[in-house]
């Protein structure tokens, strides 16, 4: 139960660190600074091998009996594990060199890679990303139907003085397609960038969209690679799913519609009326 409960922990632990190290849907290359992580090896006997159930990413995590103890590991998902010829197996003696992971009540690791039987396999690089695209184990889908709403969340306005700062929308820009199976949501689609690119986007118009299914596909959100519509197709991210134009800060929305606050009369700070 004991251990459970530890493999538990580790999960959690692993995927909000996995969430911080590599890019989300929708980044443009603007991540915050990582915390400083203590680099760690440890060495054992593989005691339980389990699968998160309730991550999207499925991720590998290995129980070690050590001299010092149990400690959990995390390695990555199910898929890359495939795709790299690795099947730990309880009773696997292993070396693994990672990160400890500094919130969890037991002793934890993120693996950075992991030796066994002489051959060793690489899951992170010194920095921490993983050696898998975050969208490559994803679902590939084509979506097809018509426009029924163009998102395009605001950006928030400052705070003044003594208010809380304005949270980021929750809404990312897209569209909203419906199908013959219902509506689904189409995210990673900037309408001004589209637009730009030379198509654009309208309710009402018969678009054709290829991309990845994100999370379960009750969901129905899929993350654009292209968008096709009167004939006209846009790339909007690579088969690794790194967008292929960044986003400008004159793509963005403007604060109150672009029009000047109350008070300031569209003119620069310091000058007079």
């Amino acid at each position: 139960m004991k251990m459970m409960q530890m493999l538990l922990v580790v999960s959690a632990l692993l995927v909000g660190a996995l969430a911080y190290a590599q890019p989300q849907p929708g980044d443009h290359g603007q991540r915050q600074p990582k915390p400083e992580r203590q680099a760690v090896t440890v060495s054992g006997t593989v005691k339980e091998v389990k699968v998160g159930a309730k991550d999207r990413e499925q991720l590998v995590h290995l129980l070690l009996e050590t001299e010092n103890g149990p400690v959990a590991v995390g390695l990555g998902p199910v898929p890359y594990l495939a795709k790299i010829g690795l099947k730990p197996q309880q009773g696997d003696k292993v070396a693994v060199n990672g990160w400890k992971l500094p919130k969890a009540e037991k002793a934890a690791v993120m693996a950075r890679d992991l030796t066994v039987n002489g051959k060793t396999y690489t899951f992170r690089d010194a920095q921490g990303k993983p050696a898998w695209s975050p969208f490559e184990f994803m679902p590939q889908v084509t979506v097809q139907g018509t426009i029924k709403e163009i998102v395009m969340p605001e950006r928030p306005q400052k705070p003044a003085n003594g208010e809380k700062p304005a949270q980021r929308p929750q809404k990312m820009p897209g569209i909203v397609v419906t199908t013959d199976k219902g509506d689904v949501t189409i995210i990673g689609v900037p309408a001004p960038i589209v637009e730009k690119l030379g198509l654009k986007l309208e309710v009402g118009m018969k678009v054709s969209v290829t991309g990845w299914q994100t999370g379960d596909a009750k969901a129905a959100v899929v993350m654009a690679r292209t968008i096709t519509a009167n004939g006209k197709t846009i790339t909007l991210r690579d088969e690794a799913g790194k967008p292929i134009i960044e986003r400008k800060e004159g793509d963005r929305p403007k604060p109150n519609g672009g029009k000047p606050r109350d008070g300031q009369g569209g003119k620069p700070r310091g000058e007079g009326a």
